[in-house]
């Protein structure tokens, strides 16, 4: 028995069989789940760990700035100070 030959239309190889247009937003979506949300996550997580080790450090500085220690003086570190 001679097998059946369909006759489809002029298509691109490159691009999805024009029966399969459910596949094309399914890919859209698989793109945006797997690629932008989890680089969008990342970039915005190493911002926040950025920022927070800038006020961290922007704290300290205003802190040993207030304590009346100079950090040139070496000979105090360790030793109680007069009460």
């Amino acid at each position: 028995m001679k097998p059946r030959s369909y006759i489809l239309p002029q298509r691109n190889p490159c691009c999805l069989f024009f029966l399969y247009s459910v596949l094309y937003y399914l890919n859209i979506l698989d793109t945006v789940l797997t690629f932008i949300v989890p680089f969008a996550l990342i970039a915005f997580m190493n911002f926040m760990i950025a920022r927070s080790i800038y006020l961290f450090y922007s704290r300290y500085k205003l802190q040993r700035r207030t304590s009346g220690h100079s950090s040139d003086d070496k000979k105090s570190f360790g030793k109680k100070l007069p009460t």
